[in-house]
């Protein structure tokens, strides 16, 4: 017997992840569109991560305009851990994906099925091997 949290993975829409953008290639692309030099970018970025790395470890939140809130917290053990938080109002323009997401996903076809379809959907598929009820 299948578990259903299986068989909802095996079904479930996924975006379909690109290969990770890395510090070179995110510079060349912003000096590209602000006509700065990658080299400026570079430097820029640099700059504000060990601001930020600074200003967190004294206790402070720090918003980065058109990201959102790097909030520094402490577990139970004593681990200091940075939250990010992003900014709303960049985030809702991508809420309905069909209009504003330009990337690939794996079972588009499924976006709007319920895990209980998925599940059928499963059960049909591998009727040796069924979802347990």
């Amino acid at each position: 017997m299948a578990k259903r949290v299986t068989a909802i993975n095996a079904y479930r829409a996924r975006i379909k992840r690109g290969p990770r953008v890395e510090p070179e290639d995110l510079a060349r692309f912003v000096a590209e569109r602000e006509n700065l030099s990658p080299s400026d970018v570079t430097h820029a970025l640099l700059a504000i991560g060990d601001a930020a790395l600074y200003l967190l470890r004294t206790g402070r939140s720090v918003r980065l305009m058109g990201i959102g809130m790097l909030t520094p917290s402490v577990d139970m053990d004593g681990n200091f851990s940075v939250r990010l938080v992003f900014d709303r109002k960049r985030l809702r323009p991508i809420a309905p994906p069909k209009k504003f997401f330009l990337g690939a996903l794996n079972h588009a076809e499924h976006r709007h099925k319920s895990p209980d379809e998925l599940v059928a959907l499963w059960n049909a598929d591998h009727p040796d091997d069924p979802v347990a009820d």
